[in-house]
């Protein structure tokens, strides 16, 4: 069940990975501007706050990639909740604030993660 629990947590820091990727350097490129649904008047205009918010799912993925690497399974296991409840709060705030999608794209993914690292 670790195992298990340890592979979706991955998957969630591959996501935030993928998130950073989109929006640090594809923002106002054919990919980034379709993801997002932007113009690209309003890509360019936003670019340098995306690339910001792309940093902060940098910092999510990082944590949760520690977490993983992590030698000593209780700190571990605090590292990954944290971080897990990080990407929680922002997918709800993101819901809440931006597009509905976030909370399926990206909390969800964290609640799994959450439930079956508490189940492990």
């Amino acid at each position: 069940m670790v195992g298990i629990a340890n592979l979706v947590v991955a998957a969630v820091a591959a996501l935030h990975i993928y998130f950073l990727v989109l929006e640090m350097f594809l923002w106002t490129r054919p990919l980034g501007l379709k993801t997002f649904g932007n113009t690209a008047e309003k890509a360019a205009d936003s670019a340098v706050l995306a690339a910001n918010q792309g940093l902060y799912n940098g910092f999510l993925a990082a944590g949760l990639i520690w977490g993983l690497v992590q030698r000593i399974p209780e700190f571990a296991f605090q590292i990954k909740t944290f971080f897990l409840c990080c990407v929680i709060v922002a997918g709800l705030y993101g819901a809440l604030t931006a597009s509905g999608k976030i909370l399926f794209v990206q909390a969800l993914p964290a609640v799994l993660a959450l439930i079956l690292l508490w189940l492990a």
